[in-house]
């Protein structure tokens, strides 16, 4: 049962911007257990084994009297609510890359994804 709204002082929308396969999904599971361990492979096309999935709804974390959304994109759904941050998982894919910039004056935090045998 979530509190009632009045117990909550504060809501921080984030985004999470990437290319398909780059990590936006594990990136965000890291945020939300604290699970620092968990790393990022690169997949080729050819095996990237999972289907890119758009989730219409964020996922919450609850701290104190503030509730943090996260939405995974690049789902149309970034650009209908407005994000205190924009995390940008590395990426030269081009419909990424002109999102990210069709979005000015927003913070960003870039993030290196961990590349095995690179």
């Amino acid at each position: 049962m979530s509190p009632p709204s009045s117990s909550i002082d504060r809501i921080l929308n984030i985004g999470v911007i990437g290319a398909r396969g780059v990590g936006k999904t594990t990136l965000i599971h890291c945020l939300l257990s604290g699970d620092r361990s968990i790393r990022l492979h690169r997949y080729d096309d050819d095996e990237y084994p999972y289907e890119e999935v758009y989730r219409t709804e964020p996922f919450e974390i609850k701290r104190k009297r503030m509730v943090i959304r996260i939405f995974d994109s690049p789902s149309p759904t970034i650009l209908k609510h407005p994000c205190g941050a924009i995390l940008v998982a590395k990426t030269s894919d081009a419909k990424s890359f002109q999102l990210i910039h069709a979005m000015p004056g927003f913070p960003r935090l870039s993030l290196e994804r961990s590349v095995e045998g690179a």
